[in-house]
């Protein structure tokens, strides 16, 4: 459970100045949170993939405000980082929107622009080979679009990183209903995986948890308790749902350890499809699920 406001200045050609970032911090409830913390006292996962930023920018500023609710808040899956990559991807890809440039291209020349970034070239290849997998640029059928989003849940406090990039395909009904039909993604193998069948299942049934995460799944508060008390009511993905084609590649690195697969597919689906749906339908989705969202276009 978080807030975030996020604010960024561009130049003439469209390329960000600065940016100004202000999230929620430590939204978990205290029990759960391991000794560990980040050097300004928040939490770790309340600030990975957003105290260093892989795209370039010049001027930045992150301010993070720590909150305690009265009601208890546990993990998710893909933890505080799935929040913070739909922020920032979502973001950079409504830059790219307001630029009028293409949201692939954009994010590979302001990772260009970081050699300084960890990992860098490998950003660069994931990008590149999700693109070509995905036949990016070609043409689709109307009420279709493409999305774009990368994360390598790199923590504060560990080198280890799982990088993962993925495009979807999206098509969105003039009354709104939205379908994820295709999803192309390349995982970073690191040195080499011990069960490559065992991390593509991985993969794919993170892809339908990160389905219904983006589309339905939420808990909401009514007079003090929760009005969520059943599947009937909590809505996930089916096999209905399930985007026909899924299509996994991995990249070849060679020069570090991984963080795991438990959940490093999962944060970049709902930024990737927000920015397909407002290619659409000229729509910013700002807040998660969007699945009943009025997201009708003419």
């Amino acid at each position: 459970m978080g807030a975030a406001r996020f604010e960024a200045a561009l130049d003439a050609d469209g390329w960000p100045l600065a940016i100004s970032m202000h999230t929620t911090s430590d939204p978990y409830d205290r029990r759960l949170v391991p000794a560990g913390t980040h050097k300004n006292g928040a939490y770790e996962q309340t600030v990975v993939c957003l105290d260093k930023l892989p795209y370039f920018i010049p001027t930045r500023y992150y301010e993070v405000h720590k909150l305690n609710t009265h009601v208890p808040v546990g993990f998710r899956r893909a933890v505080g980082w799935g929040v913070n990559a739909f922020y920032r991807e979502s973001f950079i890809g409504e830059l790219a929107y307001a630029a009028g440039r293409d949201p692939y291209e954009y994010r590979r020349e302001l990772i260009a622009r970081n050699p300084d970034y960890p990992n860098r070239d490998d950003w660069l290849n994931a990008l590149d080979m999700v693109a070509e997998m995905s036949g990016w640029g070609t043409p689709l059928p109307e009420g279709w679009a493409r999305g774009i989003a990368v994360e390598d849940r790199q923590r504060p406090t560990l080198t280890a990183i799982s990088l993962c990039a993925q495009v979807v395909t999206v098509s969105v009904s003039r009354r709104g209903l939205v379908r994820l039909e295709r999803v192309d993604c390349v995982f970073d193998q690191g040195f080499s995986l011990v069960n490559p069948l065992s991390v593509r299942k991985q993969i794919e049934g993170q892809i339908a948890w990160a389905l219904s995460d983006a589309l339905w799944q939420e808990i909401t508060i009514r007079d003090g308790r929760t009005v969520e008390g059943n599947f009937d009511a909590y809505q996930i993905a089916r096999m209905a749902d399930y985007p026909p084609m899924i299509n996994i590649r991995f990249l070849k690195s060679d020069n570090k350890w991984i963080a795991g697969v438990g959940e490093e597919a999962i944060p970049q689906i709902a930024p990737a499809m927000a920015q397909a749906v407002l290619k659409v339908t000229g729509k910013r989705i700002h807040s998660l699920p969007f699945g009943r969202q009025d997201l009708s276009w003419a």
